[in-house]
């Protein structure tokens, strides 16, 4: 939901039951995130990267569920969306950027946007041109079933363009690339070292950067995966088409988790919502509406609001409008 529907949903947990409230609560809230939180060791400007506790979902992540940035909450969420297995819920890197850097993309709501390579680890699935062997009859995206293409890829007969079968390749093939690299702080200069795939398959950009001379996909090409050498990384526009020719629709369950991730149940590998507290606060104080995060960037600017990524534990913000999950909690005192 967007954040003004998470505001009601809250407001409605509350006036539940005669204004009982849900479970006879009636102060459930939003998760808060102080404006400067000094607690983000690899921040960029105020409460702005990772290693954050002193915002309630960044102290969940780090020390609550005891979770080592930049693992995911669900490290192993295998999917079965014909014709691809794993494809994520999480974000796609995409070659395309802007002011606000890399342009990501999401099979789960169809949205897109920049987002800083510094601290977060996203998905990838490469794309060729070429045609990889047989397709079935039909028309749509395919798997193969003969040559090079089969049993490794899958064929857009609108586009014309082949991706990899598992979308989420990575976590299956590293193609020999397993080395770190060190985040630096643009604040205080601290450094972390960090995987460049991770655990689960999310990689770090650079080892995926279209600019780079070496990295996954220069390496997916030298052992001509499928019998190419052409792989790339798609701009937006091509995964928007997948998008399209698969016939998904925003919210698919098909990308939802549905077990339990430690004593949560059907707690998402993804983006949650969070409001803005005082910062001489604590992490209980209520959501504070007279606090303004900021605007995006351009000739159409959005208010922002606080977000944390549960699939790399990375807090930040976005546009009011884009469709994240949401829980809330009830203050002990």
């Amino acid at each position: 939901m967007d954040y003004e529907t998470a505001l009601n949903w809250v407001d409605a947990l509350n006036l539940y039951n005669s204004g009982n409230g849900w479970l006879n609560h009636n102060h459930w809230q939003l998760p808060a995130t102080p404006q400067a939180d000094p607690t983000c060791k690899s921040k960029n400007v105020n409460n702005f990267g990772v290693l954050c506790t002193g915002s309630a979902l960044g102290s969940l992540y780090n020390v609550g569920l005891a979770q080592v940035y930049p693992n995911s909450v669900v490290p192993f969420f295998p999917t079965l969306v014909f014709p691809f297995f794993d494809l994520e819920p999480g974000l796609y890197w995409t070659s395309d950027t802007n002011i606000g850097g890399q342009v990501t993309f999401s099979f789960n709501n169809l949205q897109q946007g920049g987002n800083t390579t510094t601290y977060n680890f996203y998905h990838v699935l490469p794309m060729t041109k070429k045609m990889l062997g047989t397709v079935p009859p039909g028309t749509g995206v395919l798997p193969y079933k003969g040559g090079s293409g089969e049993g490794k890829a899958v064929y857009d007969t609108i586009s014309g363009l082949s991706w990899t079968l598992n979308a989420n390749l990575p976590a299956e093939n590293k193609f020999g690339v397993t080395g770190k690299t060190t985040i630096t702080s643009l604040v205080d200069g601290s450094m972390l070292t960090v995987p460049l795939i991770d655990g689960d398959g999310a990689v770090y950009f650079s080892a995926i950067d279209p600019s780079a001379p070496t990295g996954w996909i220069v390496s997916m090409n030298k052992s001509t995966y499928a019998g190419t050498n052409t792989w790339e990384l798609p701009g937006v526009a091509d995964l928007t088409k997948l998008y399209e020719d698969m016939d998904l629709t925003v919210g698919d369950t098909r990308l939802e988790y549905p077990f339990f991730a430690g004593p949560f149940l059907f707690f998402q590998p993804g983006f949650y919502w969070s409001c803005a507290r005082d910062p001489d606060t604590s992490l209980n104080a209520p959501c504070d509406p007279s606090i303004t995060v900021g605007t995006s960037s351009g000739s159409n600017p959005v208010p922002m609001e606080f977000s944390f990524n549960f699939d790399d534990g990375f807090e930040g913000t976005d546009e009011n409008t884009k469709l994240f999950y949401v829980t809330a909690y009830y203050p002990a005192q």
